[in-house]
Protein backbone atom coordinates (compact mmCIF):
# COMPACT_ATOMS: atom_id res chain seq x y z
CA UNK A 1 0.00 0.00 0.00
CA UNK A 2 1.59 3.37 -0.68
CA UNK A 3 0.94 6.89 0.76
CA UNK A 4 -2.70 5.73 1.75
CA UNK A 5 -3.87 8.04 4.96
CA UNK A 6 -5.86 6.03 7.68
CA UNK A 7 -7.50 6.73 11.09
CA UNK A 8 -6.20 4.97 14.14
CA UNK A 9 -9.12 2.60 14.34
CA UNK A 10 -8.70 1.82 10.81
CA UNK A 11 -5.13 0.91 10.90
CA UNK A 12 -4.87 -0.55 14.49
CA UNK A 13 -4.48 -4.04 13.74
CA UNK A 14 -1.39 -2.30 11.72
CA UNK A 15 0.42 -0.57 14.45
CA UNK A 16 -0.38 -3.02 16.74
CA UNK A 17 1.66 -5.61 15.02
CA UNK A 18 4.44 -3.11 14.16
CA UNK A 19 4.61 -1.93 18.54
CA UNK A 20 4.72 -5.40 19.32
CA UNK A 21 7.56 -6.50 16.60
CA UNK A 22 9.51 -3.26 17.71
CA UNK A 23 9.09 -4.64 21.30
CA UNK A 24 10.10 -8.10 20.69
CA UNK A 25 13.01 -6.12 18.85
CA UNK A 26 14.29 -4.30 22.05
CA UNK A 27 13.50 -6.86 24.67
CA UNK A 28 15.40 -9.32 22.79
CA UNK A 29 18.68 -6.54 22.40
CA UNK A 30 17.97 -6.19 26.20
CA UNK A 31 18.12 -9.63 27.10
CA UNK A 32 21.41 -10.46 24.92
CA UNK A 33 23.45 -7.80 26.85
CA UNK A 34 21.54 -8.66 30.16
CA UNK A 35 19.87 -5.25 30.47
CA UNK A 36 16.63 -5.16 33.33
CA UNK A 37 13.89 -3.75 31.45
CA UNK A 38 10.24 -3.75 32.72
CA UNK A 39 6.94 -2.87 30.66
CA UNK A 40 5.83 0.94 32.30
CA UNK A 41 2.60 2.88 32.60
CA UNK A 42 -0.27 1.99 30.45
CA UNK A 43 1.52 -1.11 29.12
CA UNK A 44 1.92 -3.00 32.18
CA UNK A 45 -1.34 -1.91 33.40
CA UNK A 46 -2.72 -3.58 30.32
CA UNK A 47 -0.75 -6.65 30.97
CA UNK A 48 -2.31 -6.77 34.44
CA UNK A 49 -5.62 -5.88 33.68
CA UNK A 50 -6.17 -7.17 30.01
CA UNK A 51 -3.12 -9.45 29.91
CA UNK A 52 -2.11 -7.18 26.49
CA UNK A 53 -3.10 -3.91 25.04
CA UNK A 54 -5.71 -1.52 27.17
CA UNK A 55 -8.70 -1.77 24.68
CA UNK A 56 -8.00 1.99 24.16
CA UNK A 57 -4.44 2.46 24.07
CA UNK A 58 -2.30 3.19 21.50
CA UNK A 59 1.64 3.25 22.82
CA UNK A 60 4.22 1.02 24.21
CA UNK A 61 5.96 1.66 27.32
CA UNK A 62 9.15 0.09 28.49
CA UNK A 63 11.34 1.68 31.71
CA UNK A 64 14.98 0.92 32.75
CA UNK A 65 17.36 2.38 35.35
CA UNK A 66 19.93 4.94 33.83
CA UNK A 67 22.95 3.11 33.10
CA UNK A 68 20.75 0.44 31.40
CA UNK A 69 19.30 2.53 29.47
CA UNK A 70 22.07 4.74 28.16
CA UNK A 71 23.88 1.31 27.31
CA UNK A 72 20.68 0.41 25.51
CA UNK A 73 21.28 3.29 23.46
CA UNK A 74 24.44 2.27 22.25
CA UNK A 75 23.29 -1.09 21.18
CA UNK A 76 20.52 0.13 20.01
CA UNK A 77 22.34 2.71 17.58
CA UNK A 78 23.97 -0.56 15.80
CA UNK A 79 22.18 -3.18 16.18
CA UNK A 80 18.32 -1.99 15.13
CA UNK A 81 17.39 -3.64 11.97
CA UNK A 82 16.89 -1.30 8.95
CA UNK A 83 13.14 -1.13 8.93
CA UNK A 84 13.69 0.19 12.63
CA UNK A 85 14.99 3.73 13.68
CA UNK A 86 16.50 4.99 17.13
CA UNK A 87 15.45 8.58 17.76
CA UNK A 88 16.51 10.59 20.72
CA UNK A 89 18.02 14.82 21.03
CA UNK A 90 21.30 13.20 19.12
CA UNK A 91 19.67 11.07 16.29
CA UNK A 92 16.75 13.70 15.55
CA UNK A 93 17.39 17.66 15.79
CA UNK A 94 13.73 18.22 15.90
CA UNK A 95 13.06 16.12 18.63
CA UNK A 96 12.37 17.49 22.30
CA UNK A 97 12.20 15.02 24.74
CA UNK A 98 14.76 13.69 27.23
CA UNK A 99 13.48 9.62 26.98
CA UNK A 100 14.02 7.59 23.22
CA UNK A 101 11.89 6.33 21.07
CA UNK A 102 12.11 3.28 18.73
CA UNK A 103 10.34 3.65 15.44
CA UNK A 104 9.31 2.24 12.41
CA UNK A 105 10.41 3.67 9.28
CA UNK A 106 7.64 2.07 6.65
CA UNK A 107 4.82 4.75 8.86
CA UNK A 108 4.07 8.23 9.66
CA UNK A 109 1.72 9.71 11.99
CA UNK A 110 0.36 12.82 11.32
CA UNK A 111 0.30 15.39 14.06
CA UNK A 112 0.63 18.67 15.18
CA UNK A 113 4.47 17.66 15.49
CA UNK A 114 6.42 16.49 12.66
CA UNK A 115 10.11 15.09 13.59
CA UNK A 116 12.57 13.54 11.07
CA UNK A 117 11.20 10.31 11.99
CA UNK A 118 7.58 9.41 12.26
CA UNK A 119 6.83 6.64 11.95
CA UNK A 120 5.15 4.32 14.76
CA UNK A 121 6.72 3.64 17.70
CA UNK A 122 7.33 2.48 20.96
CA UNK A 123 8.94 4.32 24.06
CA UNK A 124 11.43 4.19 26.32
CA UNK A 125 12.21 5.86 29.38
CA UNK A 126 15.65 6.24 31.71
CA UNK A 127 14.98 6.21 35.55
CA UNK A 128 17.29 7.83 38.12
CA UNK A 129 17.89 7.78 41.72
CA UNK A 130 16.41 10.87 43.08
CA UNK A 131 17.02 12.86 46.10
CA UNK A 132 15.31 12.25 49.32
CA UNK A 133 15.01 16.29 49.80
CA UNK A 134 11.34 17.71 49.19
CA UNK A 135 12.66 20.71 48.89
CA UNK A 136 15.30 19.75 45.65
CA UNK A 137 12.58 17.65 44.26
CA UNK A 138 10.34 21.16 44.23
CA UNK A 139 13.10 22.96 42.74
CA UNK A 140 13.67 20.59 39.66
CA UNK A 141 9.93 20.06 39.25
CA UNK A 142 9.88 23.84 38.42
CA UNK A 143 13.17 23.58 36.23
CA UNK A 144 11.02 20.52 34.81
CA UNK A 145 7.56 22.50 34.47
CA UNK A 146 9.70 25.46 33.07
CA UNK A 147 11.07 23.03 29.55
CA UNK A 148 6.95 21.78 29.88
CA UNK A 149 5.91 25.38 29.17
CA UNK A 150 8.69 26.27 26.65
CA UNK A 151 7.82 23.41 24.71
CA UNK A 152 4.33 24.06 24.45
CA UNK A 153 5.14 27.62 23.55
CA UNK A 154 7.34 27.02 20.89
CA UNK A 155 5.27 23.99 19.32
CA UNK A 156 1.36 24.09 20.38
CA UNK A 157 1.00 27.82 20.46
CA UNK A 158 -1.16 29.66 18.04
CA UNK A 159 -1.22 33.23 18.68
CA UNK A 160 1.98 35.66 19.43
CA UNK A 161 4.02 34.57 16.68
CA UNK A 162 6.70 36.83 17.43
CA UNK A 163 7.35 35.62 21.21
CA UNK A 164 6.90 31.72 19.04
CA UNK A 165 9.79 32.86 16.66
CA UNK A 166 11.94 34.53 19.89
CA UNK A 167 11.61 31.09 21.51
CA UNK A 168 12.38 29.00 18.97
CA UNK A 169 15.33 30.45 18.41
CA UNK A 170 16.45 29.80 22.01
CA UNK A 171 15.92 26.68 21.87
CA UNK A 172 17.49 25.65 17.93
CA UNK A 173 20.32 27.75 18.32
CA UNK A 174 21.44 27.52 22.34
CA UNK A 175 20.01 24.34 22.57
CA UNK A 176 17.99 25.31 26.00
CA UNK A 177 16.41 22.31 26.72
CA UNK A 178 19.64 20.70 27.31
CA UNK A 179 20.63 23.29 29.61
CA UNK A 180 17.60 23.07 31.54
CA UNK A 181 17.60 19.43 31.47
CA UNK A 182 20.99 19.27 32.72
CA UNK A 183 21.00 21.93 35.34
CA UNK A 184 17.83 19.42 36.75
CA UNK A 185 20.11 15.86 36.59
CA UNK A 186 22.49 18.21 38.19
CA UNK A 187 20.91 18.31 41.03
CA UNK A 188 19.81 14.76 40.69
CA UNK A 189 23.34 13.60 41.14
CA UNK A 190 24.27 16.02 43.58
CA UNK A 191 21.74 14.72 45.55
CA UNK A 192 20.43 12.01 45.39
CA UNK A 193 19.99 9.46 47.66
CA UNK A 194 20.24 5.80 45.64
CA UNK A 195 17.18 4.70 47.95
CA UNK A 196 14.19 6.25 46.00
CA UNK A 197 13.42 6.07 42.28
CA UNK A 198 11.51 7.90 39.39
CA UNK A 199 11.27 8.84 36.14
CA UNK A 200 9.80 12.19 36.48
CA UNK A 201 12.92 14.57 35.14
CA UNK A 202 11.93 12.49 31.54
CA UNK A 203 8.14 12.23 32.11
CA UNK A 204 6.72 15.18 34.25
CA UNK A 205 2.86 14.52 34.21
CA UNK A 206 4.27 11.29 36.58
CA UNK A 207 7.09 13.35 38.65
CA UNK A 208 6.13 12.14 42.18
CA UNK A 209 3.62 9.25 41.32
CA UNK A 210 6.69 7.73 39.66
CA UNK A 211 8.83 8.21 42.95
CA UNK A 212 8.86 4.54 44.84
CA UNK A 213 11.65 2.43 46.79
CA UNK A 214 13.88 1.01 44.39
CA UNK A 215 12.88 -2.28 45.66
CA UNK A 216 9.53 -1.84 43.57
CA UNK A 217 11.07 -1.88 40.46
CA UNK A 218 14.24 -4.23 41.03
CA UNK A 219 15.15 -6.94 40.41
CA UNK A 220 12.59 -7.49 37.48
CA UNK A 221 9.12 -9.78 37.99
CA UNK A 222 7.63 -11.29 34.79
CA UNK A 223 3.92 -10.65 33.37
CA UNK A 224 2.22 -11.70 30.29
CA UNK A 225 1.17 -9.40 27.23
CA UNK A 226 -0.28 -10.04 24.34
CA UNK A 227 0.72 -14.14 24.73
CA UNK A 228 4.17 -13.23 25.42
CA UNK A 229 5.93 -12.90 28.83
CA UNK A 230 7.94 -9.76 29.78
CA UNK A 231 9.52 -8.19 32.10
CA UNK A 232 8.12 -6.39 34.69
CA UNK A 233 8.50 -4.02 38.25
CA UNK A 234 9.07 -6.16 41.28
CA UNK A 235 6.38 -5.15 43.23
CA UNK A 236 3.86 -4.76 40.37
CA UNK A 237 0.38 -4.04 42.62
CA UNK A 238 2.46 -1.33 44.18
CA UNK A 239 3.90 0.33 41.07
CA UNK A 240 0.21 0.36 39.84
CA UNK A 241 -1.03 1.83 42.92
CA UNK A 242 1.37 4.60 43.30
CA UNK A 243 0.50 5.59 39.66
CA UNK A 244 -2.56 5.48 38.70
CA UNK A 245 -4.56 4.78 42.32
CA UNK A 246 -5.69 1.77 44.82
CA UNK A 247 -8.53 0.77 42.06
CA UNK A 248 -6.31 0.51 38.98
CA UNK A 249 -7.91 -2.60 38.05
CA UNK A 250 -11.41 -1.03 37.08
CA UNK A 251 -11.28 0.35 34.23
CA UNK A 252 -11.85 4.30 33.47
CA UNK A 253 -12.37 4.45 29.52
CA UNK A 254 -10.09 7.82 27.50
CA UNK A 255 -8.91 8.13 24.08
CA UNK A 256 -6.06 7.40 22.53
CA UNK A 257 -4.16 10.50 22.18
CA UNK A 258 -1.00 9.47 20.42
CA UNK A 259 -2.06 8.21 17.05
CA UNK A 260 -4.79 10.23 14.96
CA UNK A 261 -3.99 9.72 11.36
CA UNK A 262 -1.50 7.53 10.06
CA UNK A 263 -0.06 6.84 6.35
CA UNK A 264 1.49 3.12 5.54
CA UNK A 265 4.21 4.33 3.42
CA UNK A 266 4.68 0.28 2.37
CA UNK A 267 3.64 -3.17 3.09
CA UNK A 268 5.72 -4.29 6.00
CA UNK A 269 5.59 -7.56 7.88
Amino acid sequence: MIERRYSYEDAKHFIRRRQLYILDTVTEICRRHNLAYWLDAGTLLGAVRHQGFIPWDDDIDIGLMRDDYENLIKYLAVELPDDLVLQTLSTDPKYGFMFAKVRDRHSHIHGDIEYTYNGVFIDIFPFDYVPKSKFILKIQYAIIQTIVGLRYAVEFRREKIWLKKSLKYLVDKNSIYRFLYKLAFGLNYIFKSEEDVGNGLVCPWAFFKSIRPKEVYLPPGKVEFEGKEYNAPHDIDRYLKALYGENYMTPIRSGHDHIGEITLLRETK
